[in-house]
């Protein structure tokens, strides 16, 4: 992925973004208000599913040797291991850092999007939250 795509499901993001509040402001327009609340919440999620793909790529081409390391009593010789095991074992791995994960944020650390990407910043981080109530009306 690279950073050109990400500022593109911005950009389209935004456009999204602006249809809807344009669709917002017209009277008698409900479904059309609907879909293109959900059509900008899907846009949103595009962005956001790429972001957090960009972050960890870089993360594991920093951090990925320690991070196997750790995790390495369940991905030891996982090379080597039918398909299905494979995916078991990598179950177990997100599970451990998905603990990890719960205990840090239970410990109280602050979660700082700031220092996330700026094209997720750019379009906020949520989508509105008009949003989702315009996509879910009838």
């Amino acid at each position: 992925m690279t950073e050109n795509t990400l500022t593109q499901a911005a950009n389209a993001c935004l456009q999204h973004h602006a249809v809807w509040l344009s669709r917002r402001e017209t009277p008698c327009a409900t479904e059309q208000t609907r879909q293109a609340a959900r059509e900008y919440i899907r846009a949103h999620e595009t962005v956001q599913t790429l972001s957090i793909r960009h972050w960890l790529s870089d993360f594991m081409h920093q951090h990925g040797a320690e991070l196997t390391a750790i995790l390495a009593p369940e991905l030891i010789h996982i090379r080597s291991l039918p398909a299905y095991l494979q995916h078991r074992a990598l179950d177990r791995a997100t599970h451990h850092l998905c603990d990890a994960l719960a205990s840090w944020l239970a410990a109280g650390n602050e979660i700082n999007h700031a220092q996330g990407c700026a094209v997720l910043n750019a379009v906020g981080v949520r989508p509105d939250a008009a949003s989702r109530t315009d996509s879910q009306q009838k």
